[in-house]
């Protein structure tokens, strides 16, 4: 009997989970490098790594054997 959460993901959801937080970050960090400047830039350019870790995580899954 499953519990409702899976555990194991394969490299699909980690591209998912890589594009959707960059489709989140990319506007936000823009947003407030424009009207705070690069110092605050920072901050929204956590969900960025964020992003790209998904995304390499993914690439990584790719190459293991299932």
């Amino acid at each position: 009997m499953r519990c409702g959460s899976n555990t194991s993901s394969s490299y699909k959801t980690d591209y998912k989970y890589g594009l959707i937080w960059l489709a989140i970050s990319i506007p936000l960090c823009a947003g407030i490098w424009i009207e705070s400047g690069t110092r605050e830039a920072i901050f929204g350019s956590i969900p960025l790594l964020i992003g790209v870790t998904y995304l390499i995580s993914g690439k990584y899954r790719l190459r293991e054997p299932e």
